[in-house]
């Protein structure tokens, strides 16, 4: 499109000369002068026509030499673009090799990029370092990284290739102080400023990751919701930290510090509401179950609601069955709530409702749980032939899994809730939810906000 309108613009100035030269040289008039003893006489128009394509002569001519005085130039500019981008595409070269593991032709490519580069700011030291790592020569790549910091343009990279280093070798120590280093060089960047608290709570330096925290929140790099979630995470991790120490006191007072938070932090619900039940402050652990189980049924808080439920009198037969009708009623499309309910009817011999019951659950999610009642029931009340039509619709085909601690950035599956779940080491990255649900989430986040290539191989290579 761009060529055709080029074509057109040519055209449309080339008609323009010829319109006014033909314009000019049809003008009426003469002019008579004596120039020595001549009578000099000449036509307007053709003088006119001619006058101009002369002046469009000299004007062509001047930028004709005008050119030829700055091609030299112009050819120094050429040859140094050229030789720019063969020095960019080495250096792709280098990241794709780095990122793909291919080490038998990087040192190659690297000479490549240092003769090329003649302003190489440190690129080349990038993938000398790089290559190093991968090599597991620490002395080498520590060498190249340290000598990136030096420049201004490849600094952070260098911090990075340093962290990254560190990671690699299990230093926490070095990661520690160079990841310091990014948040105080870099005190505006919200990866350095994570980072570094991250690393603070791997140490468990427990007061200075908060004073992070509070640090990136007054510089408005993460929003309220945000900051209050990784609060009680921090406060958690530090009551999980001090429980497998021992130290029951600084544990509970953590925990409920991480509730105070974020009152719908699931992993404090738990350990403040199992404290309570130690403590017999059944009427607090009451709420604190109903307001949860609304958003996030849990099996340990069912745990404590068995434990806190009333008994049946004579007075009150069914006061058993009620207490698990409330909890029913709080969340009724969870499948959590009707398992519970489906127990307590099956406690309380009530079959029929027991079966429909379970009939609901399956429809929601055939879980284990579900499967077990099932089977409970067709003991319990062997010559009911409707308990089979459970089985007859399909509802039971297949087990679901259920819900468990799973990791938002890889979807593996932890048996309790830690700070950083293993293999990915990401901070707060667990929620309580069915595996496949987190594990479209892992993909989706690792496959969404696709940038270019370059960017993507060079997040690859570290």
């Amino acid at each position: 499109m761009l060529g055709w309108l080029k074509a057109f613009w040519i055209i449309f100035k080339l008609a323009l000369v010829i319109a006014t030269t033909i314009w000019l040289f049809l003008r009426d008039g003469r002019a008579e002068f004596t120039f020595l003893d001549y009578e000099v006489v000449i036509l307007l128009g053709p003088f006119l026509a001619f006058s101009f394509l002369v002046l469009l002569a000299v004007l062509a001519l001047h930028s004709f030499f005008i050119g030829l005085k700055k091609l030299p130039k112009a050819l120094v500019v050429a040859h140094r673009t050229q030789k720019k981008q063969e020095y960019h595409l080495a250096f792709m070269d280098g990241l794709s090799q780095l990122a793909l593991g291919d080490l038998s032709h990087i040192d190659r490519t690297i000479a490549k990029v240092e003769k090329l580069g003649s302003e190489d700011y440190g690129f080349s030291d990038f993938l000398k370092g790089m290559a190093a790592l991968k090599r597991g020569d620490r002395k080498s790549a520590e060498a190249n990284f340290q000598a990136l910091l030096g420049r201004k343009q490849t600094a952070f990279l260098g911090l990075k290739g340093l962290i990254r280093l560190g990671e690699t070798t299990e230093d926490h120590a070095k990661t520690l102080e160079w990841a310091k280093t990014a948040a105080r060089k870099y005190p505006d960047h919200i990866w350095s400023k994570t980072f570094y608290m991250e690393q603070l709570l791997k140490c468990q330096e427990w007061e200075k990751a908060l004073q992070t925290l509070r640090s990136i929140r007054r510089k408005r790099m993460i929003d309220k919701d945000h900051y209050y979630e990784t609060k009680a995470a921090i406060l958690m991790a530090h009551s999980v930290s001090a429980k497998n120490k021992g130290d029951t006191y600084t544990a509970t007072n953590q925990a409920q510090k991480a509730l105070q938070a974020n009152p719908s932090f699931l992993p404090a619900v738990l350990s403040v509401a199992a404290s309570m039940n130690i403590k017999k402050q059944h009427k607090r652990l009451t709420k604190v179950i109903e307001n949860t189980w609304a958003q996030t049924p849990h099996p340990a808080l069912l745990e404590l609601w068995h434990a806190l439920a009333p008994k049946n009198t004579e007075k009150t037969p069914t006061r058993h069955l009620k207490w698990f009708e409330k909890l029913h009623d709080i969340n009724p499309s969870a499948v959590e709530s009707k398992v519970a309910l489906a127990e307590a009817l099956l406690d309380q011999k009530l079959y029929a409702e027991a079966r429909e019951t379970l009939k609901e659950a399956a429809k929601l999610r055939p879980v284990k749980a579900v499967h077990a009642l099932i089977w409970r029931l067709h003991q319990e009340d062997p010559g009911d032939d409707r308990i089979a039509s459970l089985d007859d619709q399909n509802l039971m085909s297949q087990l679901a899994t259920d819900k468990a601690w799973v990791c938002t950035d890889t979807g593996t599956i932890c048996k309790d809730w830690q700070a950083f779940a293993a293999p990915s080491a990401s901070f707060n990255s667990l929620i309580w939810d069915y595996p496949e649900n987190s594990a479209s989430r892992a993909f989706l986040a690792a496959n969404s906000n696709q940038k270019d290539l370059s960017t993507n191989l060079l997040i690859e290579a570290y």
